[in-house]
């Protein structure tokens, strides 16, 4: 298929004009495509035109492509993850078909027995997912740089070290300092996830109602940030100076390798799931370490745990644009559902303890997610920024 009708089939695409065969063209093309200079590098530019992120590791990239082929071989029936070796180019037409698919609002696994019912014909409201970042840069001197209105290019100097926000929103960091001078980055809820380069070339992505505290610029023998809520982290190697995550009296060491830390305040516990390389786990009563897969759960107590089968895919699909669930009981959606549209819940029964499976578009309104979980047999009322479970 020629470049020119690829691209016209995703603006269709994207337009919601496309037909039922357009988007089986466009499917059968990436699935049968040669492994050819051409084809990759088509599919490359295509990835970094609209991948929020700009990698995926291995395992997340097989765990999609195994989802998408079995969506297209049922037409769509329930989701059951696997893993599975791939070459190059069915790695990158996976990544394809993911963006294809979040953009119509297709990508949606849930039971297709259950009956549905549409809360958004039920009520005159709704709350559009976050189109922007909310995020606000708290300086050493304690000024406040509000990001959204703040134009790309340099906002200010730190010491000899320039902050700067790039043309996607990231915050970059700049020079050296003699001294420690630290900011803190804060995305409240409600807002998209931002993303933060360190000086030492760290990469940090910051979910809603999250904030770090880190140094302009890295000193002395270690590298320290401290943590609030969600961020996913990819260190860059430096044995000299390990890098240090805290969270009260807990922390998480690492040289350089890649992990999310999940440390909001109203979870249970806090959990550290590593994707690759290697990190240190340590609370105030105990220490492990953890390889890639593997999560560890720190208890408010300090006794730490480990899940050595976790879906590290579920995990950090917020980096992707996505919810994922995987028998997951209600309340520990709502509580990503209330931070990501920066709404309140609450219950009219207690007891909510059935377990819901499947992947949902963070881009979709808040009426179009909670269809979705109303076809698992819950019910909701959504009045303002408030919804009651029936």
């Amino acid at each position: 298929m020629p470049e020119e009708r690829l691209e016209y089939l995703l603006k269709r695409y994207f337009g919601k004009t496309c037909t039922e065969e357009e988007r089986r063209e466009l499917s059968r093309f990436i699935l049968e495509a040669k492994d050819d200079r051409d084809f990759k590098e088509l599919l490359e530019k295509i990835w970094y035109n609209f991948t929020p992120r700009d990698s995926m590791p291995q395992e997340k990239s097989n765990l999609i492509i195994d989802s998408i082929l079995k969506e297209e071989a049922s037409q769509r029936t329930e989701f059951k993850a696997g893993l599975r070796k791939m070459i190059w180019w069915r790695v990158a037409a996976a990544a394809m078909l993911v963006l294809i698919f979040s953009v119509g609002g297709y990508f949606i696994y849930f039971n297709r027995n259950a009956k549905q019912s549409p809360i958004a014909k039920a009520t005159k409201y709704d709350v559009s997912a976050p189109n922007n970042s909310k995020a606000r840069l708290t300086l050493g001197d304690g000024t406040i740089v509000y990001l959204d209105s703040t134009q790309k290019g340099s906002i200010v100097l730190q010491g000899n070290v320039k902050v700067v926000k790039n043309g996607d929103g990231q915050i970059s960091y700049i020079g050296t300092n003699n001294k420690i001078i630290y900011n803190t980055l804060s995305n409240p809820r409600g807002s998209r996830v931002i993303k933060l380069l360190l000086s030492d070339g760290s990469k940090v992505w910051l979910n809603s109602g999250s904030s770090l505290r880190y140094p302009t610029a890295f000193i002395g023998n270690e590298r320290k940030v401290e943590i609030t809520g969600e961020a996913y982290f990819e260190v860059t190697h430096n044995t000299a100076m390990p890098f240090k995550v805290k969270k009260g009296d807990n922390e998480i060491k690492v040289l350089g390798t890649h992990f999310n830390v999940n440390a909001y305040d109203d979870e249970p516990n806090i959990k550290v799931t590593l994707v690759e390389g290697y990190v240190n786990v340590n609370s105030a009563n105990a220490s492990i370490k953890l390889n890639p897969g593997e999560q560890a759960q720190i208890a408010s107590s300090g006794e730490i745990s480990m899940n050595k089968e976790v879906n590290v895919n579920e995990v950090i699909a917020w980096t992707e644009g996505f919810f994922e669930f995987e028998n997951m009981q209600l309340p520990d959606i709502m509580r990503q559902i209330a931070r990501w549209y920066d709404v309140e819940v609450v219950y009219k029964l207690p007891n909510h303890k059935k377990q819901f499976g499947g992947r949902i578009s963070r881009n979709l309104s808040l009426t179009s997610v909670l269809n979705l979980l109303e076809r698992n047999g819950v019910h909701f009322k959504l009045e303002g920024n408030k919804i009651t479970v029936l």
